[in-house]
């Protein structure tokens, strides 16, 4: 009840820290989302760079809400709460207890690439819903779930998909996990090809949209990798990803990488690890990929890791670092909050982001 009651507790303060912000703090629309909601105003089932839920989405919420800034971040808000609730879920669903939820928990509120997408309208936040949903799922199929689980599954990974092109590498890792799991066998049956196919129908109107058109997606992500990103190597990649979580908790991604792929690790574990693993080698095949893009298969690691350490936590004397493993990855979360929050002024932030050494970036 403790670790139930610690979940709940992280996500309230997830949402409403979002919320106060969206009320009381702003430095205006974001250039992104001036395009979202020009996108929303002329409905499709495709765009050149994006498929079509968020901007879906988008057009219901202001045709409820209107289109003031609190109302336009209301949804990343919220999918950015129920994110961190997810994550909570695969800790207890791996045995993990409070220590468990309390270190996946305050991973994801304190890491800095979240806060920021959970700040402003995009699909990046209800892309990261996604993937923490699905290895949720996944980890019911590779305990031994029955049918409606991959059904569940292929739902959403075909939701994912009509948000963001990216949960492709989620379902081919899903593949790998399920490949190297002893529920394999389930691929004899029909329900993983159920799910599949699902998740095929789900996406198929955005395929159909790109048909049509003369395939604008595939030509824009063409361009952007030749042309727009080129000047993003490998290294800046691997190097961006210490700027995109709190820094001690790539102490539970290292734990949680180590369980899953260490020979004889089976279960969720090897089903997460893998799960990161795929989206990783990607992404450092593509060679031009962002920092970003990777952000969404951390807050299932974080979880796999947290059930690991705090077991290793609670032997003997090791409890009393367990407030300084919490009180590192919190710290590690406020210092760099004042440059993905619009929570000073802005000429202070300016300062602030000069005394941290940190300049806007420009990946273009």
């Amino acid at each position: 009840m403790r670790a139930e009651r610690a979940l709940q507790g992280l996500t309230a303060l997830k949402l409403l820290l979002h919320l106060t912000v969206n009320a009381f703090f702003s430095y205006g629309i974001f250039r992104d989302e001036f395009y979202y909601l020009a996108c929303s105003r002329r409905l499709d089932w495709g765009y050149v760079d994006h498929p079509p839920l968020s901007v879906f989405l988008l057009a219901v919420q202001t045709f409820v809400f209107g289109d003031s800034l609190f109302f336009l971040r209301l949804l990343p808000a919220v999918a950015g709460a129920l994110t961190l609730y997810f994550a909570g879920r695969i800790a207890l669903q791996l045995g993990g207890g409070t220590t468990a939820v309390l270190l996946t928990g305050l991973s994801v509120l304190a890491a800095p690439m979240y806060l920021a997408f959970n700040a402003f309208y995009s699909m990046n936040a209800l892309d990261s819903l996604f993937w923490v949903v699905a290895a949720h799922t996944l980890l019911r199929i590779v305990e031994g779930g029955t049918g409606r689980n991959w059904l569940l599954l292929g739902a959403v990974l075909g939701l994912g998909l009509l948000n963001k092109i990216g949960v492709l590498w989620l379902g081919l890792g899903v593949f790998f996990a399920l490949l190297s799991s002893a529920q394999r066998w389930q691929f004899k049956t029909r329900w993983p090809y159920a799910g599949a196919s699902l998740a095929l129908i789900i996406f198929l109107p955005y395929v159909l949209w790109n048909a049509t058109n003369g395939w604008p997606h595939l030509e824009f992500i063409a361009h952007a990798t030749q042309l727009k990103y080129a000047g993003i190597t490998r290294v800046d990649f691997l190097l961006g990803q210490l700027q995109s979580i709190a820094l001690c908790s790539f102490v539970l991604c290292a734990v949680a990488l180590y369980r899953g792929l260490r020979i004889g690790a089976d279960g969720g574990p090897r089903a997460l690890a893998i799960l990161f693993v795929t989206a990783l080698v990607v992404l450092l095949a593509n060679g031009h990929s962002k920092a970003e893009y990777l952000v969404a298969a951390y807050a299932p690691l974080f979880a796999s890791g947290a059930v690991a350490v705090e077991r290793w936590l609670e032997c003997g004397k090791r409890r009393y670092m367990r407030a300084i493993l919490l009180f590192s990855i919190v710290s590690g979360g406020l210092v760099p909050a004042p440059i993905v929050l619009p929570i000073l002024p802005v000429p202070d932030a300016i300062v602030y982001a000069r005394v941290l050494g940190v300049s806007p970036p420009s990946n273009e």
